[in-house]
């Protein structure tokens, strides 16, 4: 305000900031020079999703003897280390390596309602870097041990999950999904490869105030 004072008239200064040119490159050479990259669809992939499809229609069996590899189990355990001594629930086929190298090993030979207490060390390279390389004790109280029966890939059962003939059939579904989804994900790399080569060429000047806001 430069002036407001009784009649007389009002005397004011406005800044503004205005957006500048935006100077593109020349981004059809750009997008010419970006090479779409096509992904294959593996075997093992196809494998690993008709596993997935048996395990989520898989029986489970009470167990009574010691649990082994291959067992589903379900579990409850804690460490004082961990999140305050928080206790935690988790179910899983026991030999996957889904914990940290060497936790379950020590769960081997356990059976339902038995409990065990032992040391692991994290590893150097856990995401955690306050439990990376540290020694933390654990409480572990199995809750049941299971057999995982999984259904056999019969024309029976393949025609029940969906309208397939056979597995043969369904590989070359499952073969056809898993290929669409690496299409569409690689179409996105090439678009954000893109737009990081045009805007590294980009030309312009942007005000403060719209950076800051």
């Amino acid at each position: 305000i430069l002036k407001l004072a009784k009649n007389n008239p009002f005397q004011f200064k406005i800044k503004v900031a205005t957006l500048p040119e935006v100077k593109l490159p020349d981004y059809k050479k750009i997008v010419a020079t970006v090479e779409k990259k096509i992904s294959q669809v593996d075997a093992s992939e196809v494998e690993e999703t008709l596993k997935w499809i048996q395990r989520s229609r898989a029986e489970f069996g009470e167990l009574s003897r010691p649990c082994q590899k291959g067992d589903w189990l379900e579990m409850e355990y804690q460490s004082p280390q961990v999140e305050m001594n928080k206790k935690f629930e988790d179910a899983f086929l026991l030999g996957e390596g889904k914990f940290i190298p060497g936790f379950e090993d020590e769960l081997l030979g356990l059976e339902v309602n038995s409990q065990k207490e032992f040391k692991i060390t994290f590893p150097a390279e856990y995401f955690n870097k306050e439990l990376a390389g540290q020694e933390a004790s654990f409480q572990v109280n199995v809750k049941a041990v299971k057999e995982m029966k999984l259904p056999e890939l019969t024309d029976d059962f393949i025609q029940k999950i969906g309208r397939f003939k056979d597995i043969v059939e369904l590989r070359a579904n499952i073969k056809e999904g898993i290929q669409q989804e690496k299409n569409m994900a690689e179409i996105q790399n090439w678009r954000n490869d893109v737009l990081e080569k045009i805007s590294q060429e980009l030309k312009v000047e942007l005000p403060d105030s719209l950076i800051l806001s």
